[in-house]
Parts: C-alpha cells; structure tokens; sequence
C-alpha cells in the first residue's frame, strides 16, 4: 500500500472518531453544567422548567437560563409584562410583585447573555388592570407603593422556591 493511501486512511479514521465522539462533547458539556451551575437556588435546566401559574392568565417562564420573565399566556402584544430576568416574586389573586436582574450585553455577538447584580428593579404587575408600576431601582419607593396598593403582605421569594 502506498504511503499517501496509508495517510489518507488513518485521516478518516481520525475523522469517523471525531464524529462519533463529538456528540459526547457536548453531553459532558450539559451534566457538567447542570452540576456545577446554578444561580438564586436553581440549576440552569430547573429554571427552563419552572413555569408558574400566575393570577388572569399570567406565567412566569423560563426560555433560557436568563430570559425569565412574567407575561401573558397568550402573549399578547398589548399585556404589560415584567423583563428578563425575574428572579424572585410573591403574588395575590390580582397583584404580582417582582424583583428583577437587569441584563449585560455580552460581547462579540452583543445578546444579552448575563445578570447584572448590580442592576436590581422592582416591579408591581396589577393583573386586573393589565398595568405595571415599574421598575423601580430603590426598594424604599417599591415598599411604598406596595403599602398604597394595599400589598404590604407579599414578601419576595426565589423563584426556584415556586417548584
């Protein structure tokens, strides 16, 4: 056999393993992930699993690790929603009370990749009405409007502690 035919099949073998192999990559990738990440008290695939039933026709919901937010079932264009990325809540029979992380823009493709710690917001979702109070960036005037709306007795939890 000739030398480039011997070289030309070990590359093919190199490149049949690769392929079988490859797959197996990316599993490791997720378990490693799921064990090791978590964020507020839940892994990364918790959170895509958390889906909690709101007052009238509201959820909350994951569709990535850090795009967990609060709108419609419907998702109507015109519902008052809560953004990305909601990481505890309380909620009454019309009130949803959120605290929220904002997003950093991550470079080099520019997508909204992870919680700022720093950006914190509260909001106040009225599920009647379909109106929102928000965001606000100090806890003091979050505190008031919830004593003016009457729902002083909703107190923030994890999301994760909803399951």
């Amino acid at each position: 056999m000739k030398k480039s035919t011997k070289v030309q099949i070990r590359c093919l073998y190199i490149i049949a393993i690769i392929i079988l192999l490859l797959p197996l990559l990316f599993v490791g990738t997720v378990v490693v992930g799921d064990i090791f990440h978590s964020f507020d008290n839940y892994s990364f695939t918790d959170s895509r699993d958390i889906v909690i039933q709101l007052p009238n026709e509201y959820k909350y919901y994951c569709v990535s690790e850090h795009i967990c937010k609060i709108s419609l079932d419907n998702y109507s264009s015109d519902a008052a929603i809560l953004p990305a990325k909601i990481i505890e809540l309380a909620y009454n029979d019309r009130y949803v009370v959120a605290k929220q992380y904002g997003l950093e823009l991550s470079a080099p493709d520019y997508i909204f990749s992870r919680p700022n710690k720093n950006e914190v917001y509260y909001w106040i979702l009225d599920t009647e009405e379909r109106t929102r109070f928000g965001p606000y960036d100090n806890l003091s005037e979050f505190e008031q409007k919830k004593t003016e709306l009457n729902i002083s007795s909703l107190k923030l939890k994890g999301v994760g502690s909803y399951k």
